[in-house]
């Protein structure tokens, strides 16, 4: 079906590649060019061109400072997950966080977590008086119940304990 020429509105033809990168200040809606231009604080009498030139570096520079503010973040948050990870090994270290509090101590940032631990008492008995040695970690709990209920002095009770196993 042919359209019938006379009822056809005329299509204009595309714009050639150099004047659709190099809008004329006439494109621009009255007002907005002079107020761009004043923002880039290009002079009056520049060409449309150096005022796309203008906006163009400053577009660059703003999406260099984006990349920078990116990596800040980054960083920013990798020091708060080291910093988490030193206040719970602190915690778990003094007995003030235990396992089934892992969940709501990792939900907490740095700051909050340093409160928490300074207002939290130790909930997890440390045995580390002078009546307990330390044995290397190496006794179960069942060993230690049996030492405590037999009155057994606990290095004489591991060595006995790796000396059967050999």
């Amino acid at each position: 079906m042919n359209p019938d020429p006379e009822t056809t509105t005329p299509v204009a033809p595309p714009p050639s590649p150099e004047a659709a990168a190099a809008p004329a200040a006439e494109t621009i809606a009255p007002g907005w060019y002079d107020l761009l231009r004043e923002l880039l604080r290009v002079p009056a009498d520049a060409a449309p061109e150096a005022v796309m030139d203008t906006l163009k570096e400053q577009l660059s520079k703003a999406d260099e400072a984006d990349g920078c503010r990116q990596q800040l973040a980054e960083l920013t948050a990798a020091n708060e997950r080291r910093a988490c990870a030193a206040l719970i090994a602190r915690g778990r270290a003094e007995g003030k966080i235990a396992e089934n509090d892992m969940d709501y101590v990792r939900s907490l940032d740095s700051a909050a977590l340093k409160a928490h631990l300074a207002h939290t008492a130790a909930k997890i008995p440390l045995e580390r008086s002078a009546r307990h040695h330390d044995t290397g970690g190496n006794l179960t709990a069942e060993d230690r119940s049996a030492i405590r209920r037999l009155r057994l002095d606990p290095v004489k009770y591991l060595n006995t304990k790796q000396e059967r196993m050999k």
